[in-house]
Parts: C-alpha cells; structure tokens; sequence
C-alpha cells in the first residue's frame, strides 16, 4: 500500500488492500489496476476541464466493493467489470 500512496490513489485505497489481499492471480491484479488507472485519468480529464473538485478523495463505491470483496459477495472478476461498466469501456 505504500507504493500505492506515493502515487497518490486514495480513492480506491480500501478496495485496493483487500483486492490484493484476496486475489493472487496476477493477470486478475492487473486488470483491476488497470481498470482503476482508466477511471483515475477519465476522472482527471473530466476534473479538469470542468473543474470539478471532488469533495471525498474516496470513490463512493470504493468501500462497499472493499466490503463485498472481503465478504466474498464478490469476486475480483465481478469488482472489474463493474468498474469497467461504470466507465462503459466494455
């Protein structure tokens, strides 16, 4: 998480710890990151063009996906996809 935090990804932090803690496949990680840095920069363009201010520096279905991860209501496959849908990059 450290590394993490240099770079400056607050907003899925929860979510983040307990995706890395519950899922090993590394090809599973790295669609959940890269799904994240998507939404990070489609965010930072919206940001700042419209220049919107966020008012939480956590995304707001950060903690409940952290929340549905850990308690096995989801699966790394199922927190993707809809990250992906939220961007409709599918």
């Amino acid at each position: 998480m450290d590394k993490f935090n240099r770079i400056r990804i607050y907003e899925f932090s929860p979510l983040i710890l307990v995706f890395v803690q519950k899922i090993s496949d590394r090809s599973i990680r790295l669609a959940f990151l890269k799904a994240i840095e998507r939404y990070l920069f489609t965010f930072s363009l919206i940001s700042s063009y419209y220049g919107v201010v966020p008012e939480s520096l956590m995304h707001p279905n950060g903690l409940d996906f952290a929340i549905a991860l850990n308690t096995n209501r989801m699966n790394g496959d199922k927190v993707i996809a809809v990250l992906v849908k939220i961007l409709h990059l599918s």
